[in-house]
């Protein structure tokens, strides 16, 4: 968790309505699945996000943006909490684009 949402997170942490839950509802219990997704979609639609909302998109999103950051891989699959890399690698969607500067420094060997 990085700084800027841990302050965002820190508030929510004295409102105890729950010991179980760390985002317990309004009530205090268990927040359902469709109430999650219904958030999600909510917020896909804040940040004007076209494309299918559902929950496992922010975690790829998240592992994505980590990658393109350079982070290395083994420390996105500690991060998501993965057991092998592999499964890490279906989340973090690793576009080539910028690896076109590291190819180009053969381009010397074709001249």
């Amino acid at each position: 968790m990085n700084n800027i949402l841990e302050s965002l997170l820190k508030p929510l942490v004295g409102d105890k309505r729950s010991e179980k839950y760390v985002f317990p509802s309004t009530k205090g219990t268990q927040i359902r699945e469709r109430r999650i997704l219904d958030i999600c979609k909510s917020i896909a639609i804040k940040a004007n996000i076209a494309s299918r909302a559902y929950l496992h998109k922010f975690r790829s999103t998240y592992a994505t943006a980590l990658i393109h950051r350079g982070v290395p891989i083994q420390n996105i699959k500690e991060l998501l909490g993965h057991w092998s890399v592999i499964e890490t690698e279906i989340y973090a969607h690793n576009k080539s684009d910028h690896l076109h500067p590291d190819v180009s420094k053969l381009d010397s060997l074709l001249l």
